[in-house]
This record gives C-alpha cells, structure tokens and sequence, in this order.
C-alpha cells in the first residue's frame, strides 16, 4: 500500500487503495475475503471486513489489488486521533490469512476540516 494517504477530517468518500507486497500488487481475485485494521493514535482499532453486512471495503480490481474503503460515518477520520495505522489482513480461506504491508509505517493522516 502507498505509504501515506491523506483525508480531510470527517470525510465519508471512498478511498482507493492498492494492496502491495514488497512493491508488487497482490492478486486478490481467489481470496475469500479481506479486511482493514485501522489503529488511531490512541490506540483504538477499527476493523472492517468485505465479508460484512453493510459492506465498506470493496475489492474494486481484483487483478491489480485495489481495494476501496467508504468510511460507515463522518466520525470515523478526527483530526485528534491522527494518524491511522492501516493493516490489511488477506484471509485466503476463512482460517487461513496473512497481513500487509511488511513496514509499521502505512497511514492515514487526518486533515483539519475548514
């Protein structure tokens, strides 16, 4: 995934990422399922899945491991809980997974809202 992702405080429109291993897109058209953890900076984790109901990440191109993520409400993204962690977790079945990015360094910095 890209490093850094910025978002403006309270936004609610989707956003677009590639999931990446070691540089190179990883191919998600046989998985079962995928699912972001995301770690704000005090600590709390939000966790959604493409296998939940209401459904906020998509597995939009498969081939190239893009993923969209459409934020539930306008409280998701606080400029005072800056910034967010991102972990994606790969299940390849419903027991067997693994996560990305490799580095701690993958994040959503919040911008303030005007």
């Amino acid at each position: 995934m890209v490093e850094s992702i910025s978002v403006r405080e309270k936004t609610t429109v989707g956003i677009v990422m590639q999931v990446l291993s070691n540089g190179d897109a990883i191919d998600l058209t046989d998985v079962d399922y995928v699912r972001l953890d995301m770690i704000d900076s005090s600590g709390k984790v939000y966790r959604y899945s493409s296998d939940d109901s209401p459904v906020y990440i998509v597995i939009t191109t498969p081939t190239t491991g893009t993923i969209t993520f459409t934020p539930p409400n306008s409280t998701i993204f606080l400029y005072s809980r800056s910034p967010y962690k991102l972990y994606i977790n790969i299940f390849e079945t419903s027991s067997t997974s693994y996560s990305v990015p490799e580095t701690e360094n993958v994040e959503i910095k919040v911008l303030r809202e005007f």
